[in-house]
């Protein structure tokens, strides 16, 4: 008789697991999340992936406010936040630059609640508008600080710099609008910007670039134009009337490497930049070693750490 007394006992916890109701907010979450709330659902095998699933969903919404507001053309290389036009090549980068600062709003996430069954593991998530808006009012706090630095600058490139932080800062501001209700108002508008750069734009400053390079297919020289272009100057491979002449060079030395197989080279990028009296007006200097099976293939691995170095160093050019 106490055998069975104590074989019920240890059944009855499993009977109420087996009973226990189901929460609303498994498959309904407006008959539990607050208005003043956002909220999500995580399901995995287990307590931890569903916890971890349900964070992952609070963050996918943000990112899906941000996109329902882009617009790709037919084209696909022109994509804008808002109302204003983003290069292709930008998206991704811009992308992944809002998502990081969202990351920040999504530290209030609490996990409210949690619900097991015998094969499934249910997390609910919950986050509190006003703190999170108020996380990322702060984020574009800090991004306004730069913008009003580089506008007030006012060359070329500072004003290339404004109009990608502003752009980063627009995807915190739909999330911020989402959270809160209302935007929160950038201290530099577009049209501020671009009347300057239109300035630029109009003096026509023309600048006379030669690239010795190590390839064939002009990346350098390439990279280069483009970043010119985007800063608003007209660009001379040949020695026509100029106002700014850029020189670029990269020299190479071999290494000695004790692997059977493979070359070690040292990669000297220089730059020097010109004006019309020949007076240097700055430089750029990037030395990188880099091993591959031969000269073509270190060069190739090294190659995107020079095209990053010459799109982040430019602007010191001292060109305008």
């Amino acid at each position: 008789m106490k055998s069975i007394l104590i074989l019920i006992l240890a059944l009855v916890p499993l009977y109420v697991q087996a009973e226990k109701k189901k929460p609303a907010w498994i498959s309904d979450l407006s008959t539990f999340c607050k208005p003043s709330e956002l909220c999500t659902v995580g399901e995995a095998v287990g307590m931890m992936q569903a916890e971890s699933s349900a964070r992952k969903e609070m963050s996918k919404i943000f990112m899906t406010q941000i996109k329902s507001k882009n617009t790709l053309s037919s084209s696909g290389k022109q994509v804008s936040v808002g109302d204003q036009p983003v290069s292709g090549s930008f998206e991704e980068e811009m992308y992944g630059e809002i998502e990081e600062k969202t990351e920040g709003a999504l530290r209030g996430v609490v996990i409210k609640d949690t619900y097991e069954t015998a094969d499934s593991f249910y997390a609910l998530a919950v986050l509190k508008k006003a703190e999170g808006a108020q996380f990322l009012k702060s984020e574009m706090d800090e991004l306004d600080k730069s913008i009003v630095e580089f506008y007030k600058d006012g060359r070329r490139n500072s004003l290339n710099k404004a109009l990608k932080t502003m752009k980063v800062r627009d995807g915190l501001n739909i999330n911020y609008e989402f959270l809160k209700g209302k935007k929160n108002p950038s201290k530099v508008t577009y049209q501020q910007v671009m009347e300057k750069k239109n300035q630029k734009r109009s003096q026509n400053v023309v600048v006379f670039l030669k690239v010795n390079e190590p390839s064939e297919k002009g990346e350098i020289r390439d990279i280069i134009i483009s970043k010119l272009l985007e800063d608003d100057f007209k660009v001379v491979t040949d020695n026509k009337t100029h106002k700014y002449k850029i020189e670029v060079e990269v020299k190479k030395n071999k290494e000695y490497l004790k692997v059977e197989g493979f070359e070690k080279y040292m990669f000297m990028l220089r730059i020097n930049s010109f004006n019309q009296s020949g007076e240097k007006l700055g430089n750029l200097v990037f030395d990188k070693a880099s091993v591959g099976r031969d000269y073509s293939h270190a060069y190739s691995n090294v190659l995107p750490s020079i095209m990053d170095f010459i799109v982040d160093k430019i602007g010191e050019l001292n060109i305008d």
